[in-house]
């Protein structure tokens, strides 16, 4: 079985995603074995025919390689901005600026990376309000560490 997925920590509640030939799949559980269950992230889109796609990977391999989507491949900046968000949460206790600024440098200099125009992303740059809680948490946290320490 081919291992053709990469995986991504992006969304604001952590959760963890499988990218796999541009389809994402949102983590679902882990069995008594530590293999994990990943459904296909348009499951739990309101008013369309939800993907029945599934699959399992165990040791980041797949186990059960995923069944078939009832809908398009996602498109690539999507992917891209997950990427990117996933990159800035393992940043952000580094950065010296405003974590609001550092959040929409990262996500502009992501784009200009890329030969597309800012339309293409239109629909998929997230949106810092979406993440600004969890970042601070991070940021804070870590600052609380160090404090603490040196206290």
């Amino acid at each position: 079985m081919p291992n053709e997925f990469r995986l991504i920590q992006s969304t604001y509640r952590g959760c963890s995603l499988l990218v796999h030939r541009d389809y994402i799949f949102q983590k679902n559980y882990t069995n008594q074995d530590q293999s994990i269950n990943w459904r296909c992230q348009n499951n739990r889109l309101k008013g369309q025919s939800k993907c029945p796609a599934t699959c399992r990977t165990k040791d980041d391999k797949f186990i059960r390689e995923p069944s078939e989507h009832n809908h398009p491949p996602e498109k690539a900046t999507k992917i891209q901005m997950h990427e990117c968000v996933q990159n800035i949460k393992e940043n952000v206790h580094d950065i010296k600026k405003g974590v609001k600024r550092y959040f929409e440098e990262a996500i502009n200099e992501s784009i200009a990376n890329n030969n597309r125009s800012v339309e293409e992303y239109i629909d998929d740059i997230p949106k810092f309000n979406s993440y600004r809680t969890y970042l601070y948490r991070i940021k804070h946290e870590l600052f609380y560490q160090v404090y603490t320490i040196n206290a």
